[in-house]
């Protein structure tokens, strides 16, 4: 276990949990999100089906060419959206599980490598760590940035 201090208290985080979230990043979406990719995924095979039976009905003759053109242009729009709502939600979960998995590892190694680096790595955690540091009358101000706050 590493430590961070933080208003003079010690944060810890566990390997095995830095191991987990690592585990997790590469795993299944959370489940409000996993329902809507399915519910979208169904909105997608739907409008597949929906677009094969209007196909159908211009092969039978039972819609003109200008329709069929006209509900192929609305339904694969849908599904070009429902896709990309589908990306969306793929990317959103991935920088989510990165950031997380980026902020443990910095609370497994910062309060070592503070200790042992040099002026530019000391830069970059307090950078990473901090926010609106100020100096006045000799005392220190600052913020700590998300998730640290």
């Amino acid at each position: 276990m590493s430590w961070i201090i933080r208003g003079g208290v010690k944060f810890s985080a566990s390997r095995h949990l830095t191991g987990w979230v690592r585990y997790r990043s590469h795993g299944a979406l959370p489940k409000i999100q996993y329902a809507t990719c399915v519910d979208k995924q169904a909105e997608i095979e739907k409008n597949k089906n929906s677009l094969l039976e209007i196909y159908l009905d211009k092969l039978e003759g039972k819609i003109t060419e200008e329709f069929w053109l006209s509900m192929q242009n609305q339904i694969t729009k849908k599904i070009e959206k429902y896709k990309g709502l589908i990306n969306a939600y793929d990317r959103a979960e991935l920088k989510t599980m990165n950031e997380v998995t980026s902020t443990l590892e910095l609370s497994e190694t910062a309060y070592n490598k503070y200790l042992e680096g040099n002026d530019e790595i000391k830069r970059k955690i307090v950078n990473s760590l901090l926010s609106n540091l100020t100096l006045r009358d000799g005392k220190l101000s600052y913020t700590y940035k998300k998730p640290f706050d």
